[in-house]
């Protein structure tokens, strides 16, 4: 758990580094395998810092496009409440990155009921939508589609 004075404290940047040699994946064997990527959100909140992540994730790997990638949220103390606010501008990136063809598909993890609910009511991503419908559905949960998804759906 992270308390909300060391959040503060977090570089803008976080410097990514790989302890040793990764392997690129072979392109012959690409089109069996699915990449993915868990995006640990941390105080910063630059719409860059998601795109170079990827961008890193894909030279690494050898790799033109991730299959998923998964918005994790900073752990934070119990009873403080992670505002949508703070998640929006990396979910924004994410959703451009997929319209760009860099990432096939975008999820979350981490978020508790009322922040999934805010973010699927604001996002604008349709693969969000239409797999919370689901597992909604599945909960019992009724939630009011937002209007005016790029879409239709």
């Amino acid at each position: 758990q992270i308390s909300p004075d060391l959040v503060r404290e977090f570089p803008d940047v976080l410097e990514c580094t790989m302890s040793h040699a990764v392997e690129k994946i072979n392109p012959d064997e690409r089109e069996e395998m699915k990449v993915s990527a868990k995006l640990f959100i941390v105080g910063s909140n630059s719409s860059s810092s998601t795109r170079s992540a990827v961008d890193m994730a894909c030279s690494v790997l050898g790799v033109a496009q991730l299959d998923s990638v998964i918005m994790a949220s900073p752990p934070i103390e119990d009873g403080v409440n992670l505002s949508l606010e703070h998640l929006q501008p990396y979910w924004e990136e994410l959703e451009n990155l997929v319209q760009s063809k860099k990432i096939v598909a975008i999820g979350t993890s981490d978020l508790d009921k009322t922040q999934l609910e805010q973010l699927y009511q604001w996002a604008q991503n349709c693969s969000l939508r239409q797999v919370s419908r689901k597992l909604f559905k599945k909960a019992s949960l009724t939630l009011k589609p937002r209007i005016g998804c790029r879409c239709g759906c």
